[in-house]
């Protein structure tokens, strides 16, 4: 896992590298199971007397760690754990996105039955106990404040649910609503700075994806957060693919 965090956040090493070096680093590089070399800054470097190493740690578990050869000191160690605890949450997170495939069957068949009856007029209450669920589920795995999805259609009232329950009221949901179907916007982020009426006081952000439905309906997936994110934040990928492997299940769905 960490080797597959290394090549998707290439880049990012790489800065951190760049600024050790700046700083008098003479090497700093990510080591496996604390004996496997990954990655070193410079490729050729020759590492220093000085040497500092921290474990990457994911719960109990040491997955790795990071080095800085040239430097010592307090100072030096506070960054590297910085370092290391943050991509200790990157794994985390990766290790949440690979369960998703097996978790979303159980979303799936929620979601069929959620579409069946929408098409055919079901009962709203019927409905709403499915939404429930489905957004219980998805607040324990996403381990966000606050999920909601809310369903409006040309035929029946919005249906909304919430978990918790009654962090919006039913005029947010309209101007989300109103402002992803005027916008074309179908995915946002909401915050203090764009839409301090709507952002609850507790909150700092929201983010929304709408995904379109048959019949001029359209379903909205909300994730409420105490933290300031942007749509390329690593906050928000559990969220973004949730909403992903919703819309693939319903593009799959047999047009009436």
């Amino acid at each position: 896992m960490l080797s597959t965090i290394l090549q998707s956040k290439q880049t990012q090493f790489t800065a951190l590298a760049e600024v050790w070096l700046a700083t008098g680093a003479k090497t700093f590089s990510i080591w496996e199971d604390d004996h496997h070399l990954l990655a070193q800054w410079p490729v050729e470097g020759q590492p220093g007397k000085e040497l500092v190493t921290v474990p990457i740690r994911v719960e109990e578990t040491v997955v790795g760690a990071l080095q800085v050869t040239g430097l010592n000191g307090a100072q030096t160690h506070h960054r590297l754990t910085a370092e290391a605890a943050w991509i200790a949450q990157l794994i985390k997170l990766e290790q949440k996105l690979a369960g998703l495939e097996t978790e979303s069957p159980e979303w799936q068949s929620q979601l069929l039955k959620i579409i069946t009856m929408v098409e055919s007029a079901g009962d709203p209450r019927e409905i709403g106990q499915l939404f429930n669920e489905f957004v219980r589920e998805v607040q324990k795995t996403i381990q966000a404040e606050a999920v909601f999805i809310a369903l409006d259609t040309v035929e029946q009232p919005m249906i909304i649910e919430q978990y918790p329950p009654a962090m919006l009221d039913e005029a947010t949901f309209n101007y989300f609503f109103e402002r992803m179907e005027a916008d074309r916007d179908y995915e946002i982020v909401l915050d203090r700075k764009n839409a301090a009426s709507i952002v609850p006081p507790e909150m700092s952000s929201i983010y929304l994806r709408a995904i379109p439905v048959h019949h001029q309906t359209l379903m909205i997936v909300g994730v409420l957060l105490k933290q300031p994110v942007s749509l390329s934040a690593p906050d928000l990928r559990l969220a973004h693919a949730i909403a992903e492997d919703i819309e693939g299940h319903l593009k799959r769905l047999p047009v009436p």
